[in-house]
């Protein structure tokens, strides 16, 4: 289903972006398409993880677990690197087909806070 994806924050230097998306929903979740900056990403939801991949000029994978140390995997021309990431809060709301992710995190040691909507794009018939 086509959605309007509205992403709030990183750290203090972030943002609001905004993209014309894509979403579907699964058993326990959902996964989500769109651009940012040009890049091509995708974020799931399976439940209890969230898996963010962002591909092209900048490209990274990071996988949030509530409680837990994990890696960002990240290529940025030549160089790749990891980080570590910990998170400390995953929390998620849903109101009919409409989504809000909130992700706050530390990666690298540096404290981020993320805020994700996509709200469904009713088509006209």
């Amino acid at each position: 289903m086509k959605c309007l994806i509205k992403i709030f924050g990183g750290n203090d230097r972030g943002g609001e972006y905004k993209s014309d998306g894509e979403i579907e929903f699964t058993l326990n979740g959902f996964w989500l398409l769109y651009e940012l900056n040009g890049d091509k990403c995708e974020l799931s939801f399976d439940g209890q993880t969230v898996t963010q991949k962002r591909k092209g000029a900048f490209s990274a994978e990071m996988l949030f677990a509530e409680g837990k140390e994990t890696v960002c995997k990240f290529y940025d021309g030549g160089y790749t690197g990891e980080l570590p990431v910990y998170t400390n809060k995953i929390a998620l709301t849903k109101s009919g087909l409409n989504i809000k992710l909130s992700l706050d995190y530390l990666c690298g040691g540096e404290r981020s806070k993320l805020d994700l909507s996509a709200e469904v794009i009713q088509e006209k018939k």
